[in-house]
């Protein structure tokens, strides 16, 4: 079974739907449509069993959310799922164009300071934030974990060839 570093979160399960154990999922990505009209498997991760594959049986798309029925749910199973995300494998994400790319893409990159080119540390993480994403960053120097706004003002280049994300670092940013 993958692991959470092949898998991509394509939706968060609100809550059950009906009463033959479909749920309502808010879409995580910009594809809608795309993505889940062909929708065939997914994955949950459950405290057991880790990664669960799922196939799907319907998809219903609404304004706000997507009604997904996946076969061997019940509405009791779909109760306990609240919550919990589903996934796909990052073989299947779709092709960007050029210079556009995914967030979860930023995950392991290098951080190196614009100015200096110092190493300061990597990409852990990403963020939805109310005004614009954070990157988490394990610092080298001691391990703590800091958040970086994903702006111009602090983001001065991403080289993916090189896998190193270039910030300026102002004073109190780390």
């Amino acid at each position: 079974m993958p692991d959470k570093s092949s898998l991509v979160a394509i939706g968060q399960i609100v809550k059950p739907h009906g009463v033959h154990g479909e749920f309502k999922v808010t879409p995580l990505t910009d594809f809608i449509e795309e993505r889940f009209t062909n929708l065939k498997e997914f994955y949950l991760f459950n405290d057991n069993d880790g990664a669960v594959k799922c196939s799907v049986v319907s998809v219903k798309l609404t304004p706000r959310y997507v009604i997904i029925g996946a076969k061997g749910f019940a509405i009791e199973d779909a109760e306990r799922l609240r919550g919990r995300f589903i996934y796909i494998d990052k073989s299947e994400v779709f092709k960007l164009s050029e210079g556009v790319f995914y967030a979860f893409d930023l995950v392991g990159l290098r951080v190196v300071d614009a100015a200096s080119g110092g190493e300061i540390g990597e990409v852990v993480g990403i963020y939805d934030g109310p005004g614009n994403d954070l990157i988490e960053v394990k610092l080298d120097s001691d391990s703590r974990v800091v958040l970086v706004p994903f702006v111009r003002q602090f983001i001065k280049k991403i080289d993916f060839t090189e896998r190193k994300l270039h910030i300026e670092v102002m004073e109190g940013l780390i």
